[in-house]
């Protein structure tokens, strides 16, 4: 059903969805009359990827793991709420308090972290919790924007909403994963100064590294020998429990021969939730003491320097080739981002890594993935949001399993941040995969023009996380290799060239103001997905954009939704 058809007339904000390869167009105009019009064809509309927001962590579910895990961190959580509730929230001298949990990466700081932050009690006393993932970028300017959810450019107004989100309000602040190398006294000391300022509240902080606990912990405790506490290492008891849960499933009688190696399995998991239950996902496939007995090889010993690290890479070498390559694309995302589902499984679709199989859409096939990579640890479900009828997934990855990521794609996606501008770090060569920060600002031309001239090998995904800059898009018509393109928010014109875009498989224009779309669009014979939303499109853009497409043998049919 076309516009001129039906008598279809866009409203202010209209949108378009094209899917081709046997699916269909979807153009819609955003009434509630017209989604109820649903073809079979019809997908679900997508929206972009979303960043962690300040207003929460990573929301748990309730396996039998978890559930072990949390009964036996019990004791430690009541200590630490005591803590936070009963001392006001400052120490001696009036200082800040500043709680650091400290530990191995894997142990549970962030899940501990998590029970505290949505313990009754705290939720009781503090009138303003906050959750922001630092991971990174340990700056006034970035955590002033995490705490109040904000995107400014400048500190000073960065930290004039700062003030103003706090003032008044009791609140618990949660830093969560913060390294050594990101803090030093000075921003420490800037940072706490407009945490204080006519305010009371309290910091709770998740580390790997004791220095920084011991930096930044101040807390009212005589029970305390440190700045910090230590999360302890889960007992062994219950590390074999997830390995066998993980390992045998719901069988009513486990071999004997394999049960007899589960003790040494443990050991290797040195008390990591995550390491038992990556391993155990590793044995569920493997019947055979052979195959159990090759599990425990020099190369899974874990150790203070390499963490459980040995584990996790074991665990992905155990993936199917899809598989590995789909997980190892999430190197793109920072630390702690929120993925929408959908379209990471159409980044996988246009970039090769999975295709129909024997009458099972790709899409299909993605989903399988993502719920073998959610049983294997290597993604967790975070949340469902709805927008009427549709709904988005999203996935967050484990900060471990990132770095495991960011391994295996061997410099092939790389996350832009101001950061990496800032440092004068130039792009990998090796680097086909390019994700940009949206509050990097038009300094992005410079380096990207700077970087990619050097480039030795294709760019494949190129996309900005929000608003891009028309400077940073300009000169991507001379490559012709792209596949992926999200531009939201471009402008007036779409200022690369069909013609010169063969392989492109997945564009995303959405929030732009492009009155009408190139004439040539419909040569791009690979366009699997399509993704508008357009304010100055008025009926005529439309009714020219559709006729264009509809010119194309790749787009077998358009439906009203």
């Amino acid at each position: 059903m076309t516009p001129s058809s039906s008598g279809w007339k866009p409203s202010k904000r209209s949108s378009l969805m094209l899917r081709s390869r046997g699916l269909a167009a979807v153009c819609r105009n955003g009434s509630s009359r017209s989604r109820r019009q649903r073809t079979r064809h019809t997908r679900s509309l997508m929206t972009s990827s979303t960043r962690c927001s300040a207003a929460g962590p990573r929301r748990m579910g309730t396996s039998p793991s978890l559930a072990l895990w949390t009964g036996s961190r019990h004791d430690e959580r009541n200590k630490m709420v005591n803590i936070l509730v009963n001392a006001n929230g400052r120490v001696v001298g009036g200082d800040l308090m500043v709680v650091p949990i400290v530990g191995m990466g894997g142990l549970g700081k962030t899940t501990l972290a998590q029970l505290i932050h949505n313990d009754p009690q705290v939720k009781e006393y503090f009138h303003l919790r906050k959750w922001v993932c630092v991971s990174d970028d340990f700056s006034v300017l970035n955590l002033a924007n995490k705490i109040c959810n904000a995107s400014e450019r400048d500190l000073e107004e960065a930290v004039k909403k700062l003030q103003e989100h706090l003032n008044g309000k009791r609140y618990l602040l949660v830093l969560d994963d913060v390294w050594e190398k990101d803090i030093n006294f000075d921003k420490w000391r800037k940072i706490k100064a407009f945490l204080t300022q006519d305010v009371y509240g309290a910091v709770l902080v998740t580390t790997r590294e004791k220095q920084v606990a011991e930096f930044m912990g101040a807390v009212v405790d005589s029970s305390w020998t440190n700045h910090y506490h230590e999360v302890a290492i889960l007992g062994k008891e219950y590390i074999q429990e997830i390995i066998e849960t993980r390992a045998f499933g719901l069988q009513r009688s486990k071999p004997d021969d394999l049960v007899e190696l589960v003790d040494r399995i443990v050991e290797r998991c040195v008390g990591s939730p995550l390491a038992a239950k990556a391993i155990g996902s590793v044995l569920r496939d493997k019947t055979t003491k052979e195959e159990w007995e090759a599990v425990l090889q020099p190369s899974t010993i874990c150790d203070d320097k390499t963490g459980i690290m040995p584990i996790l890479k074991l665990s992905y070498n155990d993936l199917p080739i899809d598989m590995q390559q789909c997980f190892a694309f999430c190197a793109l995302y920072p630390k702690d981002y929120q993925i929408d589902m959908d379209k990471l499984i159409q980044l996988w679709m246009a970039n090769g890594f999975i295709s129909d199989q024997k009458k099972v859409p790709a899409e299909t096939v993605g989903k399988r993935i993502v719920n073998e990579l959610v049983s294997r640890s290597f993604f967790q479900y975070e949340e469902r949001s709805w927008m009427g009828y549709n709904s988005t997934t999203f996935l967050k990855i484990h900060d471990l399993m990132h770095d495991l990521a960011l391994s295996v794609s061997e410099k092939e996606c790389v996350c832009i941040t101001r950061e990496l501008i800032k440092n004068s770090e130039l792009l990998p060569s090796a680097a086909r995969h390019i994700l940009i920060q949206n509050w990097i600002g038009k300094e992005i031309h410079g380096y990207l023009y700077g970087s990619m001239r050097k480039m030795s090998r294709p760019i494949q995904t190129f996309m900005f996380d929000g608003s891009s800059e028309a400077a940073g898009v300009q000169h991507l018509s001379r490559y012709s290799s792209l596949r992926v393109l999200s531009v939201p928010g471009i402008g007036f014109h779409l200022t690369i060239k069909p013609k010169h875009q063969c392989h492109l498989r997945f564009l995303d224009i959405k929030d732009s103001v492009i009155k009408e779309l190139p004439d040539d669009i419909s040569v791009l014979y690979n366009l699997q997905t399509l993704f508008v939303i357009c304010t100055q499109m008025g009926a005529q853009g439309w009714r020219a954009c559709l006729q264009s497409l509809d010119k194309s043998p790749h787009f077998e049919q358009l439906h009203g939704l």
